[in-house]
């Protein structure tokens, strides 16, 4: 069994530091066609949260870093990351905007149900429907 391991190490490191390498300098492999592509632009009214009716343009905030955080309210992993997103948020400031977008499907949730959902996972971000 070691002998195995030992003539695979080899064979199992090199995926590991391409994944490594991709992680830490991505323009190695995808040029900079991270860097150079624009997000889809959308209109979306806010739902819940602050400024409720308010509508929501990713063009409108060209140059400027935007957060969206997709998240369903049977997520349990979408419960634990918006603690934490609402820590970078109060680091950032101003200079970075955060939305919420939720995925479920119309009709699963009420408006209601929606805005309850998002004061319970405890966002201070406004979320849009998606």
């Amino acid at each position: 069994m070691k002998s195995d391991l030992r003539r695979l190490a080899p064979w199992l490191g090199i995926p590991l530091l391409v994944a490594v390498l991709a992680y830490v300098e991505p323009s190695l492999f995808f040029g900079s066609a991270l860097e150079d592509r624009a997000a889809p632009a959308f209109t979306r009214p806010i739902v819940a949260g602050e400024g409720v009716g308010d509508v929501v343009r990713l063009d409108a905030e060209h140059g400027h870093v935007v957060v969206l955080d997709f998240w369903a309210s049977w997520c349990g992993p979408c419960r634990q990351s918006i603690p934490i997103l609402n820590r970078v948020r109060a680091r950032a400031g101003d200079d970075v905007a955060f939305y919420g977008v939720n995925i479920e499907a119309p009709g699963t949730l009420s408006p209601r149900q929606l805005v309850l959902a998002h004061a319970s996972f405890g966002a201070e971000f406004p979320s849009v429907r998606d």
